[in-house]
């Protein structure tokens, strides 16, 4: 077993990170899905990614939909996890 310690990208200027927290929020350009649809995706077209906002950055789910656009995912099955404000 590896004991050294996880990366942690370093966070904006001014911007709390938890890159633990992964959110589930709809949003502008949000891909709607069931948490089986994502569930059924390959592994390959599936991920996360960081999303700043102006007071947190945190990790959103993200997916190769219909069209090859990348996009992020708002699970409509799931509970909603709403990015924590913190402020510097």
């Amino acid at each position: 077993m590896n004991n050294a310690p996880r990366f942690r990208p370093p966070a904006p200027d001014g911007i709390a990170l938890d890159a633990h927290v992964c959110c589930n929020y709809p949003g502008d350009g949000f891909a709607r899905m069931t948490a089986a649809e994502w569930m059924n995706l390959p592994s390959s077209f599936k991920g996360t990614w960081l999303e700043s906002i102006p007071s947190s950055a945190h990790r959103v789910r993200v997916a190769i939909v219909e069209g090859g656009s990348l996009l992020p995912v708002y699970l409509v099955d799931a509970a909603r996890v709403e990015p924590e404000q913190r402020h510097a």
